[in-house]
């Protein structure tokens, strides 16, 4: 079998434990040597969570067969909104994908491996009206990140009732109109485009720009310079 990768055995082991795990109809295969060639992750979930699960399962596949085996295209979270009718699919799933490592302490805004489908399918339940705070990428300049400025939306309109704040924000975001002298949110605005225009090519801090984000918000939220 391949090196398995320990954040895929987390999620499932996650989805396990919660409940999220769905019987999909993937088999859990061997070949005719009675080596396993699918399934060595949800094997591995399966004892790390100590709960079971069903599956089918194939035997005497020919051993050539693990040459094909998961190859093709795997389903984004983009692709799961996408599929359920939800507009700006991508940066929705991102969004989301914020709010669930926020709530976990991890600041990664939202790759591959972090967020399972089914912890995406219970924040959407519990955060319904998210998407709608999901902001145009059409307006803003590159290197602003739209699932961090969706999520600043979202979380300084609901949960702080700030929604006149949040709507301010996007508005200096977008235009590059500070809204008083020593405004925050514009000075982040700036300072993001000269670390993007400095970087291409080369690698950006996710989670600085994270925090500066929610520094310059925390002050412009108090009409701080």
């Amino acid at each position: 079998n391949r090196k398995p990768q320990k954040r895929f055995v987390d999620q499932f082991r996650r989805d396990m434990q919660t409940g999220g795990w769905r019987i999909t109809g993937d088999a859990i295969r061997f070949d005719t040597d009675g080596t396993l060639i699918d399934g060595q992750k949800r094997l591995m979930a399966c004892v790390a969570s100590q709960k079971s699960f069903m599956s089918a399962v194939v035997f005497n596949l020919p051993p050539e067969i693990r040459d094909v085996i998961d190859t093709g295209q795997s389903r984004s979270g983009g692709d799961l909104f996408s599929m359920r009718g939800v507009t700006n699919a991508n940066q929705v799933s991102s969004t989301y994908k914020m709010l669930i490592n926020e709530a976990r302490g991890n600041t990664n805004i939202g790759g591959q491996g972090t967020v399972t489908h089914a912890e995406l399918i219970r924040a959407s339940g519990r955060h319904p009206a998210l998407p709608l705070y999901v902001v145009s990428p059409g307006r803003f300049p590159r290197g602003i990140s739209i699932p961090m400025i969706s999520y600043l939306s979202y979380v300084g309109s609901l949960c702080l009732g700030r929604r006149d704040k949040a709507q301010a924000m996007i508005d200096v975001l977008a235009t590059g109109a500070p809204a008083y002298d020593g405004c925050p949110i514009h000075a982040f605005r700036e300072k993001v485009i000269k670390n993007y225009e400095s970087a291409i090519g080369g690698s950006r801090n996710r989670q600085s720009m994270i925090w500066t984000a929610k520094h310059a918000w925390n002050l412009f939220a108090d009409d701080e310079s």
